[in-house]
């Protein structure tokens, strides 16, 4: 095949990112991201057999649930679509609103907050707290202090959910060596 091949045209275009003071999240919050993280959802949900509570917690009504970093919120619109979790108090946080679902759920809030920093007077509320895919978006120091805003905000006897890819350490081996 001696076909001389045309370069084809690169499309760029200006993207939107967060500016949350001290956030170190790196990827745009648009329409494409937007269209990323629901496939991205999708995925994760079919992997897990289309469960998206993994513990074995029983959530009654008036329960209040916590998903951080909710990006779309497609994880609270799903919760919030299943009938017993009409009467569930959801709320979706993240340091940035332009991905939040418009409209949102009718049983859910959707509010700017930090992992690292949640609000004072949410200690001990959630029966279910949910946080998946913030390895980009916390450096290896605030991962502690994060754990530790999770863990204060669950009530007792509730859960923490964490989502997160298995990373490797390729340097492991070398330090070794």
């Amino acid at each position: 095949m001696n076909e001389k091949l045309e370069p084809a045209p690169i499309a760029h275009a200006a993207r939107a990112y967060q500016n949350y003071p001290g956030a170190q999240y790196e990827l745009p919050t648009d329409g494409p991201e937007r269209d990323r993280l629901a496939l991205q959802y999708q995925i994760v949900k079919e992997l897990f057999t289309n469960r998206i509570i993994y513990p074995p917690v029983e959530l009654r009504d008036g329960d209040k649930v916590l998903d951080v970093g909710t990006g779309p919120g497609a994880w609270i619109s799903d919760l919030a679509s299943t009938s017993p979790a009409a009467k569930l108090q959801l709320v979706g946080i993240d340091i940035e609103r332009r991905l939040f679902p418009n409209p949102p759920p009718p049983n859910a809030a959707f509010l700017v907050h930090s992992i690292l920093s949640l609000p004072a007077e949410w200690d001990n509320t959630f029966a279910l707290v949910n946080q998946r895919f913030l390895i980009i978006a916390l450096t290896r120091a605030e991962w502690p202090v994060a754990l530790k805003e999770l863990y204060r905000v669950v009530r007792p006897g509730g859960w923490v959910q964490l989502v997160e890819p298995m990373v490797w350490d390729t340097r492991a081996g070398e330090e070794a060596g």
